[in-house]
């Protein structure tokens, strides 16, 4: 019973283990530890592109004219958000493609 107990403990702490920097993680959920602060999904419930605050890396980019959004590298859908949305890409991070997001 102790060793199943053990080994529960063990799946669970290695299930929540962040990748390494500059890797994805294959899904639109942000990383633990980031270069970027995630607020909400930007266009609809469950959008893998998110709002993205201020840190050290964005702090150059913020504009009162345009929001930040970040995109998983591997979305499929980024050429297109980033067509329709008349966004800028303006770095690259943890998995994530950040974009100016002028504010129509």
């Amino acid at each position: 019973m102790i060793r199943l107990i053990a080994l529960a403990a063990l799946a669970t702490a290695a299930a929540c283990t962040a990748p390494p920097a500059g890797q994805t993680t294959g899904s639109s959920s942000p990383p633990e530890v980031s270069e970027l602060r995630f607020g909400g999904a930007y266009r609809f419930a469950n959008d893998p592109c998110r709002r993205v605050g201020e840190t050290a890396l964005t702090a150059p980019f913020l504009d009162d004219q345009a929001d930040l959004v970040a995109c998983p590298v591997d979305y499929e859908g980024r050429g297109r958000f980033a067509i329709d949305s008349n966004s800028t890409e303006v770095a690259r991070t943890d998995g994530w493609v950040v974009y100016s997001v002028p504010i129509p």
